[in-house]
């Protein structure tokens, strides 16, 4: 029988929900994306997922992609007539 409680599922499903309603407007809903990120991690840690240290870095990787994101919109973004090149995309 599974001993994973019913509510940790509800957490993951939850999360996954709001990272893909976050997606429709990533600049607007990342805020969206990083509470669901953390939903999945909770929902992973309570249910003692193998998978939690993985969640928890994703969290992290999001929370900094998200800064990061609206850094680069505060300079003005990147490409174009900015004289920073796309490849700073890649950050």
């Amino acid at each position: 029988m599974n001993s994973t409680p019913i509510w940790t599922r509800v957490l993951l499903i939850a999360g996954l929900a709001a990272m893909v309603i976050g997606l429709i407007d990533p600049l607007e809903g990342w805020l969206v994306i990083l509470v669901g990120t953390v939903t999945v991690a909770f929902g992973a840690y309570l249910g003692e997922s193998r998978h939690r240290v993985l969640a928890y870095f994703s969290v992290i990787l999001v929370a900094l992609g998200g800064v990061a994101m609206i850094g680069f919109s505060v300079i003005g973004g990147i490409g174009g007539d900015t004289w920073r090149s796309m490849w700073w995309g890649l950050f």
